[in-house]
């Protein structure tokens, strides 16, 4: 099972006008985290993704001065992709389907059709606030791609991040594959809870996978 991003899909990043995941992807073209988002998985990955378990490529860039966490997850979802995708689209569901989220504010639509949403994560002893933006691009009829990246015009508690979901349909089932990198700045309490922070974020798709399932519509009777 080859889980290669797409042409169209490294067409509509490379085309994005995105300041942090322009930075982002270009380092990764160096780096593992490039072979982790376009190999073929092992076996034992696949058999994994085969049972419905997450896939886990953890990753560190280091680049101009900045430190990025985070890595690449992937998961199969017994829904189709209508319904994963809809799920993404709907900031109401963020609580549940972003790790450690404690609240979610809809700021508004920007002029170029970008979500503007305000999130708060972490736990009782480090938690902080950020503005992202969030845009779809369909890529063709059973595939999407939903990006976002921090807003800096906001006031925002990390350095940077950013990342995308891409949902994809196999067969019967749909394969969301997650990116995300996040530069938590110099802070005592980031260095302190790194390995916690990366771990919680790349377990998005898992939270996704069960939103859906466990909100898979009633069949007609």
């Amino acid at each position: 099972m080859a889980l290669c991003l797409s042409s169209s899909v490294m067409a509509l990043l490379a085309g994005a006008k995105l300041r942090l995941l322009a930075v982002v992807l270009a380092a990764l073209a160096a780096t593992s985290v490039a072979s982790a988002a376009s190999t073929e998985l092992s076996e034992a990955e696949i058999a994994d993704l085969q049972a419905g378990r997450m896939v886990v490529r953890p990753e560190n860039v280091e680049r101009a001065g900045q430190r990025y966490i985070g890595g690449v997850s992937y998961i199969m979802i017994d829904a189709p992709a209508e319904q994963v995708v809809r799920v993404l689209d709907d900031v109401r569901t963020y609580r549940d389907i972003l790790p450690r989220t404690r609240s979610v504010r809809w700021l508004g639509i920007a002029r170029d059709g970008d979500t503007i949403v305000e999130l708060e994560q972490g736990n009782a002893l480090a938690h902080g606030k950020y503005v992202v933006r969030i845009r779809r691009d369909r890529t063709d009829g059973s595939s999407a791609l939903v990006r976002f990246w921090l807003d800096p015009r906001f006031s925002h508690d990390i350095t940077d991040a950013s990342g995308f979901f891409l949902v994809e349909t196999v067969g019967e089932r749909t394969r969301l594959t997650y990116l995300v990198m996040v530069d938590l700045g110099a802070g005592f309490w980031g260095q302190m809870f790194e390995g916690r922070i990366r771990r919680a974020a790349l377990s998005a798709p898992l939270l996704v996978k069960k939103y859906v399932e466990s909100h898979a519509p009633t069949p007609a009777t």
